[in-house]
């Protein structure tokens, strides 16, 4: 995948925390030369965790310069990848995004299943999901920012495309974490997603994900042009 005629050529950047985040965007370039449009949303000790604009996934890659980084404008970006642009606090003295799931609430199925599944049915995650056990989770999600579903669809999104987990399998272990559960508590965990709703919820996850694949396709469908030669989507690994 090669950048349009319509791209500014910048200089490229090694991959590291020098990049910056907070609403940047542009091309990531591969060792073997291929490039993707990506965003690097956070840095954790020597990876980087970046989502794809054209299908939404987020994926840990090495933050050691073997990957390196062009940035390209958020609208010219979001333009190339078929995307609008996002919306920016303007009293900000940074471009901080309003929204900071922008490009997975704009494209990618599985993410978008996962929270609406979690607010439609009240389902706890995160911090909620350790209340429940506690008996004292009011049913929303109001506190902590961890109990957010828009963050708990991401960590299975995550482990999903870095392990190769099933859908299922990666759900799963994300929660047992958020119950505090260990490798050995499988029972309780069975127990847990039995009571809070998660486990009827995963056997709809195809049929959920397919919906809003179709709803999202409608509205900003992918550049097929720009589409690069990659693995089966997060649809295809559902049971």
């Amino acid at each position: 995948m090669h950048p349009t005629a319509n791209t500014r050529p910048r200089p490229s950047l090694p991959l590291t925390w020098e990049v910056g985040v907070d609403n940047t965007f542009g091309w990531r370039i591969t060792p073997d030369g291929r490039q993707h449009l990506t965003e690097p949303r956070f840095f954790i000790a020597d990876e980087v965790i970046v989502v794809d604009l054209l299908d939404g996934r987020p994926r840990s890659l090495p933050a050691d310069g073997t990957h390196r980084y062009q940035h390209l404008d958020p609208e010219e970006a979001c333009t190339l990848a078929g995307l609008p642009a996002p919306l920016v606090d303007g009293a900000s003295e940074v471009q901080r995004r309003l929204d900071p799931f922008h490009v997975e609430r704009h494209r990618d199925p599985l993410w978008r299943a996962i929270c609406a599944a979690a607010y439609r049915h009240r389902l706890p995650c995160g911090f909620a999901l350790y209340a429940t056990r506690m008996g004292v989770w009011d049913q929303r999600f109001t506190n902590a920012s961890a109990e957010r579903p828009e963050v708990f669809a991401l960590r299975v999104c995550l482990r999903a495309t870095d392990t190769g987990e099933p859908i299922d399998v990666a759900l799963l272990h994300e929660l047992a974490k958020d119950a505090g559960l260990t490798d050995h508590d499988s029972d309780q965990l069975h127990t847990i997603a039995t009571a809070s709703g998660w486990q009827q919820i995963l056997r709809l996850l195809p049929e959920l994900c397919a919906e809003q694949h179709a709803w999202l396709q409608e509205r900003w469908p992918t550049p097929h042009e720009l589409t690069p030669h990659r693995a089966p989507t997060q649809l295809a690994l559902l049971p």
